[in-house]
């Protein structure tokens, strides 16, 4: 009778001990494929969609004189964010400049397509192609006529907070494409490019 007594008792010590086993990786169930694909879709649903209108910012630098020298600048722009650190964008330019004295008006049109790229805190990097269309006269010649012009920039700048949505912007880009040997004269009297403007959203 103690014989079978003490069997039953190993047997259920042995029974709670094989339950209480961890179970190795490689041992335990795994999915199939298909519901691998299913909880990785519904996953992906979980996440919210950031609104377009978070996406979008806008900006640009808007500029006016008037009197003897009458400049206007207008050159809006408006931006994609691909992600939170990496953003495209497109801008048109217009330019009209008059000098008084000399009878002289101009006028300057274009565009522009840029990258940015958030680099750390307020500073960030861009890379920039710019399309113009511009009153050119010739050196030699004295010959007037409208010319284009295509430059690309690499350079970066800061974006400073002004309030909750709005941000004032700096951007020195340096034009990688810039010649001084020209017969005719050019748009930029400098391969150096200064910016200041607001942008929101960005």
């Amino acid at each position: 009778m103690r014989y079978y007594l003490l069997s039953a008792l190993l047997f259920i010590t042995l029974s709670s001990y094989s339950q209480d086993e961890p179970v190795h990786p490689s041992q335990q169930p795994q999915q199939e494929p298909e519901q691998q694909e299913e909880t990785t879709a519904e996953n992906e649903k979980e996440k919210p969609d950031i609104p377009l209108s978070e996406r979008m910012f806008f900006g640009g630098s808007f500029g006016m004189s008037f009197g003897d020298y009458t400049y206007i600048n207008l050159s809006p722009l408006v931006g994609y964010k691909l992600t939170p650190s990496l953003s495209v964008g497109a801008g048109v330019i217009y330019q009209y400049s008059k000098i008084k004295y000399y009878d002289y008006s101009s006028n300057m049109f274009g565009g522009r397509l840029m990258g940015i790229a958030k680099v750390y805190g307020p500073l960030f990097a861009q890379i920039e192609y710019e399309y113009l269309n511009y009153d050119s006269f010739g050196y030699y010649s004295g010959e007037e006529l409208r010319r284009n012009y295509n430059s690309v920039f690499a350079g970066g700048g800061l974006a400073q907070p002004i309030s909750k949505n709005m941000y004032f912007t700096a951007i020195a880009l340096y034009n990688l494409t810039y010649s001084i040997n020209s017969y005719y004269t050019l748009p930029y009297d400098s391969p150096w490019v200064f910016r200041v403007g607001v942008s929101a959203g960005f």
